[in-house]
């Protein structure tokens, strides 16, 4: 099998409808962290296939099957091998051509389907620069726990069961599976793909463009490893952001919040969080899992660099 890897930016301008959280009319005013698409094409020398991660908190069928027609035809690719995978962060563009969430008008201009069709050719030249860049390749396979995301299906101080309220002790899909790819002839990392589950809602309804946390988890891994990270997203549900935020009774019930962040710090927080499980889950199938609850471990690890092929 031969596999590459490449990363574009497909961040928007400033002044473009945010979506999530059903809020009206949310637009831009800052960057906290760019949004890229995440590209690794495999091959097999008769066909191709690519899983493209976006930095999006969804893309609807018309705009997928727009973004399949442009990869195809810049990279040879058929349509029916290519995946997309959103990364369901609630601080890029509203990339669905209904303009609604719910009641709320978040996008009434559709803005967000001209920058997606303007992102198709960026996107595309991403698939094309990974498949130049196909090489036999080695994998190796881990998976952890990770402590980045909990149920958000809590328990409030008057005991009813209310969304976004943090539960521990409730069914959470926690599972994180790793595979790194090595080059087959000189044992070169080549590029890393990462799977869990959990909404990438930890920067909050705030006006900042942000990949959330899992753009802080894919910049330290990639940092640590010197190559491109891909996220796919999981069965996310009823699972946020451990994200330490304690709300009051006014706004979902009283306890600590698994559905919005406060922000730049429960951004960092959440995504070092998963960079440390990531990073601790060893290379080979079978590794007894390490989780790294607070910033002080998270650090241990990545020191250690324990994540071996």
């Amino acid at each position: 099998m031969r596999i590459g890897f490449a990363v574009v930016d497909i961040t928007p301008e400033l002044g473009i409808y945010l979506t999530g959280y059903g809020r009206p009319e949310r637009l831009a005013e800052g960057v906290h962290s760019p949004l890229n698409a995440s590209i690794m094409v495999v091959g097999d020398g008769k066909t191709s296939a690519a899983v493209v991660g976006l930095d999006w908190c969804f893309v609807d069928r018309p705009l997928t099957q727009a973004i399949r027609r442009e990869i195809g035809r810049q990279s040879g690719i058929p349509e029916e091998n290519i995946l997309l995978c959103c990364s369901h962060t609630h601080s890029a563009p509203h990339t669905a051509c209904m303009r609604t969430l719910g009641r709320s008008a978040v996008d009434p201009e559709n803005r967000g389907v001209d920058y997606a069709l303007k992102s198709a050719p960026v996107i595309a030249a991403g698939v094309r620069e990974a498949g130049a860049n196909l090489r036999e390749c080695t994998a190796g396979f881990a998976q952890t726990k990770t402590l980045a995301c909990v149920s958000r299906r809590g328990m409030d101080e008057n005991g009813k069961v209310r969304g976004f309220i943090q539960d521990p002790d409730q069914i959470c899909d926690n599972n994180m599976v790793v595979v790194r790819f090595l080059d087959a002839e000189d044992g070169r990392d080549l590029g890393i793909l990462v799977h869990t589950g959990g909404h990438n809602t930890a920067m909050g309804g705030n006006t900042l463009i942000s990949s959330d946390w899992c753009g802080v988890m894919k910049e330290r891994i990639r940092n640590r490893y010197r190559v491109p990270v891909v996220f796919v997203n999981g069965a996310l549900g009823d699972v946020g952001p451990r994200s330490n935020r304690f709300v009051s009774a006014s706004w979902c019930g009283k306890g600590y919040s698994a559905g919005g962040g406060d922000g730049v710090k429960a951004v960092e927080e959440v995504g070092l969080r998963a960079a440390g499980d990531l990073e601790g889950a060893g290379g080979h199938p079978g590794v007894p899992a390490r989780s790294s609850p607070d910033r002080a471990r998270v650090g241990t690890a990545a020191a250690a660099g324990s994540f071996h092929g």
